[in-house]
Parts: C-alpha cells; sequence; structure tokens
C-alpha cells in the first residue's frame, strides 16, 4: 500500500515523525526511510509506503510531535488482496492427429474437432479424407466454388478445402459413411454440387438418395455444397 499524507502543524517548522506500528503489514517506510524518528517539514507531502500478504486487511499508525512539543496519532486502515503470483499460461492442448492426416480406422467416418474455433469436421476413413458439414441448398454452382474456396478458409485451422469432384463426391456418397444422409445424419439426400464441370454451362452433381450423377443440370440451379481436404496437405 502507498499513500501521500500532509501533516499539518500550526506554527509551521518541522515535524518529528517518532514510530510506525504495522498491523497486517510490514516493511514500512516514509519518504524511503525506516529510521525513526525522522525530520519533515510541516505541510510537506510525505510518502508512506508499505507491503502486505494476499487478502490483508489491517492498519498503519504512526506517532509524532509537533513543533509545539504536542504528540498525535495517525492511524491508516487497509484491506483488499494482493495480485496474484504470474503462472505459466497452460499450454495448448495438442491437435487430434486426424485434423492433418484425415485417416481414421475402419471403414467409417470420425467426427472430431479442429482448429482454435473447434470446428466440426468429419473424417471418412475409407477414403482418408476430411469432410465439413453440408453447408446448405441455396448455392449456384460458382457460389459453391467460392464458398469452399474462400469462404471456408482456414475452417478447422485448415486453408486446403475445395469442392470435391464428381468422383470424389460418388464415392463419398456411395460410402459406408452415407447412407442417403451422412455422418450420422448430416446433410441432406438431394443435389450436392461437384467441382467437375459438363461444359460451361452445366456441371456434375449427385443426388444422395440413390447416388446417381446429373450431368444436364445448368450451373444455375441451386444445390447443397460440402468441402473437402486431402489429410495429404498440411
Amino acid at each position: 500500500m502507498t499513500a501521500e499524507i500532509k501533516l499539518q502543524n500550526i506554527s509551521g517548522g518541522n515535524i518529528e515523525i517518532i514510530s510506525v506500528s504495522e498491523e497486517g503489514y510490514s516493511g514500512c517506510t516514509i519518504n524511503g526511510s525506516s529510521s525513526f524518528p525522522l525530520s519533515v517539514n510541516a505541510g510537506e507531502l510525505i510518502t508512506l509506503d508499505c507491503t502486505a500478504p494476499e487478502d490483508y486487511q489491517g492498519s498503519i499508525s504512526f506517532d509524532y510531535r509537533d513543533y509545539a512539543g504536542l504528540d498525535r496519532t495517525v492511524t491508516i486502515s487497509g484491506s483488499g488482496s494482493a495480485p496474484p503470483e504470474s503462472e505459466d499460461p497452460m499450454p495448448p492442448e495438442p491437435e487430434d492427429p486426424m485434423c492433418t492426416s484425415c485417416s481414421c480406422s475402419g471403414s467409417s467416418y470420425e467426427t472430431i474437432t479442429c482448429g482454435d474455433n473447434e470446428d466440426t469436421v468429419y473424417v471418412d476413413c475409407d477414403a482418408d479424407l476430411c469432410w465439413t458439414p453440408t453447408a446448405g441448398s441455396g448455392y449456384i454452382w460458382d457460389d459453391a466454388i467460392t464458398y469452399c474456396d474462400s469462404t471456408q478458409n482456414n475452417y478447422g485451422g485448415k486453408t486446403d478445402w475445395t469442392l470435391p469432384d464428381k468422383t470424389t463426391l460418388e464415392n463419398l456418397c456411395n460410402s459406408d459413411s452415407c447412407s442417403v444422409t451422412c455422418f450420422g445424419g448430416d446433410g441432406s439426400s438431394l443435389h450436392y454440387w461437384s467441382s467437375t464441370e459438363v461444359d460451361a454451362l452445366i456441371a456434375y452433381n449427385v443426388i444422395f438418395t440413390n447416388c446417381f450423377v446429373y450431368d444436364y443440370l445448368a450451373k444455375s440451379s441451386t444445390f447443397y455444397a460440402r468441402c473437402v481436404r486431402s489429410g495429404s496437405s498440411p
């Protein structure tokens, strides 16, 4: 605790601080000195500085004699908590290796969380691929490409998400990870865009009801999108 005090003396002149009594505090000094008696000028701003343990509550009294020779006492009380000692920050928990490898045992899938935001990622054990949850149904083909290439940048702490090509999307639909919907019910049984183009106006899409591949629907149609990345990328 630090306090700044003025001791007034009607006659002016010096004031002699005789002693300091500490209760709950220790190491008190006045103007940096712990030797008493100590002479100060009346009206001078003096600094009282004491240390206290954690969760302290106590008081400090000091006796002084003014210029007229009268003995006086000043008491200062205080309470509070000392700032906690700094501690080493907890190290971050290690990331699930599957976030990088996109590899798991078995022929089904694993649901994991990746990245600082703990984003949900599905790992297709059969294909060693990572998939995002379904984005929604309102994507024309160009927007689906942009969604995976840009909007999903850094999802799960990774930056190489892409819209799957026709074969990868068809294989997912036929895998043990999917049965009409995928990954335990995520997504839809309807149309999903692939990145594979038929021509400038048409792109392939897969309907997950029966994994049929459509090759005649315009890119201006609105379908679902789901992004994929390979474990070969960091």
